[in-house]
């Protein structure tokens, strides 16, 4: 759902206000009960969360290689060049394996998805990742929508009271879009 953090945000803050407010939407994450006046962001707040990112950091290593990168200036964070020599062998330290780099690419045809079907990809307006998502259809059977005033995969959490109106549009849309994708592939099968 849309947060309360981010009506905080505004084009025309100040420097100043643009960082407390950037300091209560973090809080959203590192202090959700608002029991801390201050709090670490070096300590993760639950088990599940620990476990997230260490299944993420996994899955980035093995096979999905991010190459990210900050040059300080274009962003707010410090200058950090992505290299990958360094990321490799920070995979192989933290995981014991060698990362396989962008086997994503190599075994699905990266942004390449003239040869693919019956995909419905989604996206939150407000999700920070949206910009390397799939964010338009494709094709017929390649299909993007974009949630309006959303997050990241809000779509795939469980339903509760502030779930959105367009988070129940967009599942049923997928629900329809994949029940007329089997019964298509059933009514071809039939004829084979």
């Amino acid at each position: 759902s849309s947060s309360s953090s981010s009506s905080s945000f505004s084009d025309d803050l100040p420097a100043t206000a643009l960082f407390d407010a950037m300091r209560e939407a973090v809080a959203v994450f590192y202090n959700a009960t608002t029991a801390r006046s201050c709090f670490d962001i070096n300590v993760i707040g639950n088990n599940e969360t620990t476990l997230d990112g260490r299944l993420w950091d996994y899955l980035s290593c093995g096979q999905l290689s991010m190459p990210f990168a900050r040059d300080g200036e274009h962003d707010m964070f410090w200058k950090q060049p992505w290299e990958p020599a360094a990321s490799a062998a920070g995979c192989f330290v933290q995981f014991g394996e060698q990362t396989r780099g962008f086997s994503a690419h190599i075994d699905y045809g990266g942004a390449d998805l003239s040869s693919v079907s019956n995909i419905f990809y989604t996206n939150g307006d407000l999700d920070p990742w949206k910009p390397g998502g799939i964010t338009a259809n494709i094709s017929a059977s390649v299909l993007a929508y974009i949630l309006p005033d959303v997050g990241h995969h809000i779509d795939l959490m469980f339903t509760n009271p502030s779930t959105p109106t367009s988070v129940y549009i967009v599942r049923e849309h997928q629900v329809d879009t994949m029940k007329s994708w089997i019964e298509q592939h059933m009514s071809r099968s039939k004829k084979h």
